[in-house]
């Protein structure tokens, strides 16, 4: 089957799949797009992918030596240029392009102008929603926010006739949506390679004495950090010499919240170690950390959930935080919390560094998880599946 990924995508991940005199563009920070399409190679399917990057001004494009994987680069205009006109510049260039490699199934992410260029194609087309719109624009409350919700809401949403979700919670929000009435839908959740999976999960933390936390996290309302820190204020008093590090954080005192931690002394024995690529965070993982604690708001799915629970280590998450307890099994795979409680945090800090039996049920629990839901093989499985249903769908009609 021929299929085509109309998406963001990490292109410079793609550097021994296809023919280059130069560096690949590093495209957008989005892997699973990357290992999507690794996987569905290797099932002998010929892959099309189709994205768009500011990195470039013209049209670039690339090809694995035997021809089964074609990468197309488009050109993208800035937030205050491309959300004037709808997008118009680039869905028309990347429809084009679909238009041109004829693939049976188009598969597009995200509910805005990748899934605007698949739909628009003609083609059969299966679109994933990765976000809610509307909770994006509500916590973020940025006029691009709000137009991309409208956007998806009002131009994207009334054309799907065939939508997948990656949990439960996005299914959810977008069966509330008023002109939401597609033929199909399936729920297939991230996937993490199997390469990436512990063989088994983690007995018990390092060093009691000096137990190491890590979140990815962010100075915003969103991601939630304070709690976080507090809660590990409050751990400190009773392990001097435990670690909280985060991930994509770094310190340059721009936002409010960054101040405010500073100013609170939040950010003693913490270590803001800035964004890491998913090489170095899934290392980190492994190497370093004994519990990910992920106080995150709002998450359509977590994929820091995910990567701490493969690599058999126990993860507290937000028992309100969108798609966090769909990952955690409901708390049968995780600690579930209220992430604005610092104090709730800490105690499901503290219980599982100290108590062994506990963290190992945890972790046990996490890793099998991963093998029952979360396979890739597995999420690749699904998709060919909704693939071939879709495309025999289109051939009777």
């Amino acid at each position: 089957m021929h299929i085509a990924l109309c998406t963001p995508i990490a292109l410079d991940l793609f550097d021994n799949y296809v023919e280059h005199a130069s560096p690949l563009i590093k495209g957008y920070p989005y892997p699973f797009a990357f290992f999507l399409a690794s996987k569905l190679l290797n099932r002998k399917h010929r892959v099309t992918v189709i994205t768009s990057s500011f990195e470039i001004r013209q049209k670039m494009e690339w090809w694995s030596p035997d021809r089964q994987l074609h990468v197309i680069a488009v050109p993208r205009r800035r937030p205050r240029f491309s959300c004037w006109d709808f997008y118009r510049r680039e869905v028309s260039m990347m429809r084009r392009e679909l238009i041109a490699c004829q693939p049976d199934v188009v598969h597009a992410q995200w509910t805005y102008e990748y899934a605007d260029a698949g739909l628009s194609s003609g083609l059969p087309c299966l679109v994933t929603a990765r976000d809610a719109p509307w909770i994006v624009a509500r916590q973020f409350r940025a006029f691009y926010r709000l137009y991309r919700a409208i956007y998806a809401s009002l131009w994207i949403v009334p054309r799907l006739s065939t939508m997948s979700s990656v949990s439960t919670h996005i299914d959810a929000i977008f069966k509330k949506e008023p002109f939401f009435k597609p033929l199909n839908t399936w729920i297939v959740p991230n996937g993490i390679n199997e390469q990436f999976v512990a063989e088994a999960p983690k007995q018990c933390v390092a060093n009691p004495l000096a137990p190491v936390f890590f979140d990815v996290s962010s100075w915003t309302g969103l991601k939630n950090p304070i709690p976080l820190l507090r809660a590990f204020q409050h751990i400190r008093t009773v392990l001097p010499m435990a670690r909280l590090c985060l991930g994509g954080l770094s310190m340059d005192g721009r936002t409010s919240l960054e101040r405010y931690a500073i100013r609170n002394n939040l950010l003693d024995g913490v270590e803001l170690i800035g964004p890491l690529s998913n090489h170095d965070l899934l290392r980190f993982l492994e190497e370093q950390v004994d519990v990910v604690v992920h106080t995150s708001r709002e998450e359509s799915f977590s994929m820091i959930a995910l990567e701490g629970m493969a690599k058999g280590i126990p993860v507290i998450g937000g028992k309100r935080s969108g798609g966090v307890p769909y990952v955690l099994g409901n708390g049968q795979a995780g600690v579930l919390v209220d992430v604005q409680s610092p104090q709730e945090i800490a105690d499901a800090m503290l219980r599982l560094v100290t108590d062994h039996t506990f963290y190992q049920h945890i972790a046990t629990q996490a890793l099998a998880r991963v093998h029952q839901c979360f396979l890739l093989d597995n999420i690749v499985t699904e998709y060919e599946r909704i693939y071939d249903e879709i495309y025999h769908r289109t051939k009777i009609i």
